[in-house]
Parts: C-alpha cells; structure tokens; sequence
C-alpha cells in the first residue's frame, strides 16, 4: 500500500514538473531575418533559454509570458545591453524589446521587433 502510495506521488510530480515546461519556436514578422530561436522556460525556476541566450522570466500568467536579459556589458561596449521579449499567449505574437545602453538615458537605442511563436511538440 506504502508503495503505491509512493508511485503515484512521483508520477503525479513528475508530471507538475513537466506542465511548468514549454518550448516554442518564434519566426520574425521581418522576412529578412533568418533566425528562427527555440525558446525553453521553465515556469518553475523561472528560467529561460532563447537560442543558446539564457534570459529570466519577470512575470507569467495564462495569457501572457515576460523574459528579461538585464544589462549586460559586452565587448566593445561601455554600458550594456538589455532585452525584454513579451509573449502573448493566446495569440502566439511576441514583442522584442532591445535596449542598447548609452552614456545616459538620452543615448539609449531602442530596437522592437515583432513575430509569431508555435509550440513544438516533442519528436521522441
């Protein structure tokens, strides 16, 4: 009785752990870009993986999805870089917002694009 009491405690959480899951693939709304990134979030952690680009999920709700890349100073650049894409749920339409950082506010470059996400099932 123990045992199967214990079964199905694992079964049953191992099958939360796999609904906080989701992985979709976004193509741009601009033919001209090529890249087509796989997103991998992890509701529970709160973690995120665009393409090969770790990011945070800030806020989630059954309608909508925010990731966030804070500032980060790349090479070649004194004040960063940050990023925040918002993923309509219900309608699979995304909206990327990058932020090149300049000296001061007034310096910043802001760059939005927009496309389309599917969900991907898993092959095997």
């Amino acid at each position: 009785m123990i045992l199967r009491i214990l079964v199905l405690s694992l079964l049953l959480s191992f099958n939360a752990r796999a609904a906080g899951i989701i992985i979709i693939r976004c193509t741009p709304d601009d033919s001209n870009k090529s890249e087509k990134p796989v997103y991998h979030m992890n509701l529970s952690t709160g973690e995120a993986l665009v393409g090969n680009k770790s990011m945070m999920i800030d806020k989630w709700s059954d309608s909508q999805i925010t990731l966030i890349k804070p500032n980060t100073v790349g090479i070649g650049l004194s004040s960063g870089v940050s990023e925040k894409i918002i993923l309509d749920r219900l309608s699979g339409k995304y909206k990327k917002l990058l932020i090149i950082h300049g000296e001061d506010k007034t310096g910043d470059k802001k760059i939005t694009s927009t496309g389309t996400c599917r969900k991907i099932t898993k092959a095997f």
